[in-house]
C-alpha cells in the first residue's frame, strides 16, 4: 500500500492586485493553460472592485454569519489528536 498522499489542490499562482505596501493577492490555478492566463488576469483586474479585501468592506454581512463557534459540552475536556 502506498502511504503517500495525493495532492488535492491545484498549485496556485499568486497575482498581486495591490501596491507594494498594500498587498491584495488573487490566486489562480498554476495549471491553467498559459494562453488563458492574460485573459483571466484582465477579467479579474476589470472586476477588482467586486472583491472584498477586508471584513470592513463587507459591512452588510452580519458578524454572526462569519463568526466561528465551536460548541462544546460544559463537562467535556478537549484533547489534541496526533498528526497523521
Amino acid at each position: 500500500m502506498d502511504d503517500s498522499k495525493a495532492e488535492v489542490q491545484d498549485p496556485l499562482l499568486e497575482i498581486n492586485f495591490g501596491k507594494k505596501d498594500d498587498h491584495q493577492p488573487i490566486y489562480i490555478s498554476d495549471l491553467m493553460e498559459p494562453e488563458l492566463r492574460p485573459n483571466m488576469e484582465n477579467i479579474l483586474r476589470e472586476f477588482k472592485d467586486c472583491f472584498a479585501w477586508d471584513y470592513t468592506e463587507m459591512s452588510i454581512l452580519s458578524r454572526d454569519l462569519v463568526k466561528h463557534r465551536l460548541p462544546t459540552m460544559e463537562d467535556f475536556k478537549p484533547f489534541k489528536q496526533p498528526p497523521f
